[in-house]
């Protein structure tokens, strides 16, 4: 049960997309099967790394402009044993002005099978003026799965003079790995209540990594580490363990969201290599698709 209730209003969307990857008898990821209800669209899967041939690269898609007042948006991947996905956005999404006091919420369940790979990260979201957003994550990696899930948000745009002038950002995710609650993470910022220069600075982004995973070791919390201190002077990041084991925790704000969506995305690739790669130094240590209602 969703903590967060839609503000629902007579222009909203209540758009779905559930995507089951599977891996064939050659290797090859396959997303077989999609459901989705409007404006919630997914791109046929490329395949463009390769080093690992079998890697499907999907791109989802919000059909419409952005996010608007009472939109609430449901996406749900699961990954079978021995899959490999990377899902991700062509663009940017932006949360638009929603001066009534409504918002727009977003929910995102992600299940990753043992033996199974996922990376997830889309493009940034940027808060206009006025707008508000609540959004929930729910991240199931089993024992012998791999993820990469990363997240980041622009506070406004800066050029139009639109730092901290979104009404609230409220951001909760939950990581569990082998039926184990790993992470419990959230973030509220609501600049009308309280500066929220006091919690980010002059930053105008702020961006989150989390890596799960057997592989994922102190050998690689020390590459993350590097690579951090390597990009330097536009970002301030750090990097720690999780409880019980549970993976590496990434944070990182930027003066931009490339420079926060960059770093990420130099963060993912190298933990691709070193899971995929049988060197794990590598870090310098059949379709079927549902629409609502019927089938497409």
């Amino acid at each position: 049960m969703s903590a967060f209730a839609p503000d629902t209003g007579t222009r909203s969307l209540a758009g779905s997309l559930a995507l089951r990857a599977v891996a064939d008898g050659s290797g090859i990821t396959r997303v077989v099967e999609i459901e989705r209800c409007s404006p919630m669209q997914v791109q046929r899967p490329l395949y463009l790394d390769a080093a690992h041939a079998g890697l499907a690269n999907v791109h989802v898609i919000n059909a419409t402009a952005g996010l608007f007042a009472g939109d609430d948006l449901v996406l749900r991947i699961d990954v079978g044993s021995g899959a490999r996905i990377a899902v991700t956005t062509p663009a940017m999404t932006r949360v638009y002005a929603m001066p009534d006091g409504g918002a727009a919420t977003s929910r995102v369940e992600l299940h990753v099978r043992a033996g199974g790979y996922l990376e997830y990260l889309p493009e940034a979201s940027i808060l206009c003026e006025s707008a508000a957003l609540r959004q929930e994550m729910r991240i199931d990696v089993e024992v012998n799965a791999h993820a990469a899930i990363g997240e980041v948000w622009a506070f406004g745009r800066v050029a139009h003079g639109e730092l901290h002038a979104y009404r609230e950002l409220c951001a909760r995710t939950e990581l569990w790995r082998g039926g184990s609650l790993v992470l419990a993470d959230a973030l509220e910022l609501k600049p009308i209540d309280a500066s929220p220069e006091a919690a980010v600075g002059s930053y105008a982004a702020y961006g989150t990594l989390t890596l799960s995973g057997a592989r994922v070791d102190a050998a690689l919390l020390m590459g993350v580490r590097r690579l951090l201190d390597e990009r330097g002077g536009q970002i301030l990041a750090g990097a720690s363990t999780l409880v019980r084991d549970g993976g590496i925790g990434v944070r990182v704000l930027g003066v931009s969201a490339n420079s926060v969506q960059m770093t990420l995305e130099s963060l993912m690739s190298e933990f691709r290599s070193y899971v995929l790669n049988t060197d794990r130094s590598a870090i310098g240590v059949g379709t079927a698709n549902h629409a609502c209602g019927g089938v497409q």
